[in-house]
């Protein structure tokens, strides 16, 4: 009974870090994917700037 007890243990233990892990890496991604979010929105402001531009210019 003891055996089978610190089975469970570790095995909930070794569950524990893996889930503590993909959380951290999930967070990671979720935050590479928050900051290219934010340069997209940057870099379509000044497209569209550019754009206003040239058509402006061009007449």
């Amino acid at each position: 009974m003891k055996a089978r007890l610190k089975g469970a243990q570790t095995g909930r233990n070794l569950l524990k870090k893996k889930s503590d892990a993909l959380t951290l890496r999930f967070r990671q991604i979720l935050k590479k994917i928050i900051e290219t979010k934010m340069l997209m929105g940057e870099v379509m402001r000044e497209a569209a700037f550019s754009l206003a531009e040239a058509k402006f210019t061009a007449g």
